[in-house]
Parts: structure tokens; C-alpha cells; sequence
């Protein structure tokens, strides 16, 4: 729905005369803005600062993702079974339609729900974006403004 939504707002904005976008999103906002990176290509620049693009580990472990996997459990959806959809909605299964240079992918050295490793593992898959590693968890105020001065020249018409 996020996907479809951010796609409607674009249109509307095209509408309007707007040809060229930015995107800056954190965590769940990255992983949907990652998707969106798949279908559009009008982007000057994408800044993603952890996102999830690792849905099976943001699901089964993912420290707090303990209550969902236990309501799934209790339903009887194990990981086996959900990872079987993971090229739907993992960005690890997709590729910016942007050059590589004009992405960056931002991780937190200690993020246990976007770990590094899958952060730079989705950036060898996406062609080499710029990759950022900032000395903090999951939520901190040192990648914003790492991002922001990565993006800097991009801001500028």
C-alpha cells in the first residue's frame, strides 16, 4: 500500500509539472522507498538509512519482532513458508532503476533490525551504491546527518 501510495503522490505531482524526485527514507520508509526505486525512475538521488531489506531476518530474527513471530507461529506460519514470498517484497530481489552512484544506503553499526551486512550485501546486488556506516543503533541521530551531507551536491540545481 506504501508502494501505491508514494506511485499516486508522484502522479498527482507530475500532474503539477514536477519531473525530477528525491527519496529519503529510514527503516520501514527505506524498505518502502526501495521498492518504489524498482518501479520509478525519475530519482535525482535515493538516501536510504535502515532499511529493512532483508524481510525474512527483519521477521524471524529481528530481536523485536519477537510478538509477530509468535503470532505466526501460533497460526502455524513458519519461516520456511514466508520465505517462499521474499521476491516480492524484499529489496534484496530488486534493483534501483537509477544509476548506482546517485544511491546510498546508509547502515548503523549496531542495528539488529537492518544489520550491515545486509546492507551492503543489497548494495553489491544493486550494481555498488555509495554505502555509509555510522556508529549507532538502529534509531540515533548519526546517519541523517551523514546522509545529508552525502546528498549535498545532489540538493543543488
Amino acid at each position: 500500500q506504501g508502494v501505491v501510495e508514494i506511485r499516486q503522490l508522484m502522479y498527482w505531482l507530475r500532474g503539477r509539472g514536477v519531473r525530477e524526485f528525491g527519496l529519503i527514507g529510514t527503516s520501514y520508509g527505506g524498505w518502502i522507498g526501495a521498492l518504489v526505486s524498482f518501479l520509478e525512475s525519475e530519482f535525482r538521488f535515493i538516501s536510504l538509512l535502515q532499511p529493512i531489506v532483508d524481510t525474512d531476518h527483519a521477521i524471524w530474527e529481528n530481536p523485536s519482532a519477537f510478538s509477530i513471530r509468535s503470532i505466526l507461529r501460533q497460526r502455524n506460519i513458519h519461516q520456511t513458508m514466508a520465505g517462499r514470498h521474499a521476491h516480492l517484497s524484499s529489496p534484496l530481489h530488486g534493483k534501483p532503476l537509477i544509476n548506482p552512484d546517485r544511491v546510498v544506503l546508509c547502515a548503523a553499526r549496531y542495528d539488529r533490525v537492518s544489520p550491515p551486512d545486509r546492507l551492503l550485501e543489497a548494495s553489491r546486488r544493486w550494481g555498488g551504491t555509495r554505502y555509509l556506516e555510522v556508529p549507532q543503533g538502529h534509531f540515533g541521530y548519526a546517519a541523517m546527518p551523514a546522509v545529508l551531507q552525502e546528498i549535498s551536491p545532489w540538493l543543488k540545481k
